[in-house]
């Protein structure tokens, strides 16, 4: 029987490139929603991914892109990625997150479904980064990245 996708990724075989993956500590769970999509839903999502940035412009947020986002504004192909922003952490800048982003309804990748989860300004002084699924994608808001710092350093 042949396997499917999302099986060969959840359990890849010893030694396969997908293992070494998984050791490495990388998260593929975006991998298997992305593959699991139709290419209609694949074409809709790069367009949501124009809605999200233009949402982010205009309601002032103080932000940049990082990771594979950042990289396919350069056309440089990169796989399977969440949009990931740096963003400033000053207190008018988390409310003005909170704004632009509760309507796509954003909630930690992998939380319960039927745990509540309230997206807050409280929520963003409590942490530093995010991994969100949303309405519209994944989205990462990091208010640190590991060899650049913070909002402000950049």
């Amino acid at each position: 029987m042949k396997r499917t996708i999302r099986e060969r990724i959840l359990n890849p075989k010893p030694n396969s490139k997908v293992a070494a993956a998984i050791e490495f500590g990388n998260d593929l769970t975006i991998l298997i929603r992305k593959v699991e999509l139709t290419p209609q839903q694949r074409i809709d999502s790069m367009f949501e991914s124009e809605s999200l940035l233009k949402t982010l412009s205009e309601n002032n947020i103080s932000f940049f892109l990082v990771g594979g986002a950042a990289l396919s504004c350069y056309k440089i192909p990169y796989g399977s990625y969440p949009f990931q922003f740096c963003y400033s952490r000053k207190t008018e800048n988390l409310k003005n997150i909170v704004s632009a982003l509760s309507p796509f309804n954003p909630k930690p990748r992998d939380f319960p479904e039927n745990l509540p989860y309230i997206f807050d300004e409280s929520t963003l002084l409590n942490a530093t980064n995010f991994t969100f699924q949303t309405d519209i994608g994944d989205i990462d808001l990091l208010g640190e990245v590991a060899g650049v710092g913070n909002y402000e350093a950049v």
